[in-house]
């Protein structure tokens, strides 16, 4: 992030530093997740449109999704060790 104020100070340097990785990280973590989303859908020619009201609903596939990969990987994890 770039500014034209204060711009000897280290300490502000950091604040906004950090601000500027969390919100990469966030979007980091989205994209991730949009990519296994990509990964599991077998429709190649397919592309999401999102509308603005669909939000909600998508964030909610999104997440059940998300949460029924970590349970796979723990079932994939017990059988590898042999836990039943």
């Amino acid at each position: 992030m770039a500014r034209h104020n204060a711009i000897a100070d280290k300490e502000l340097d950091q604040q906004m530093q950090t601000v500027g990785d969390g919100a990469f990280m966030e979007d980091k973590v989205a994209l991730e997740e949009i990519e296994k989303i990509i990964a599991r859908d077998h429709r190649p020619n397919f592309r999401e449109k999102i509308l603005k009201s669909d939000a909600g609903g998508i964030r909610v596939l999104r997440l059940i999704a998300r949460l029924a990969d970590e349970e796979q990987e723990k079932v994939e994890e017990k059988d590898l060790i042999g836990v039943g």
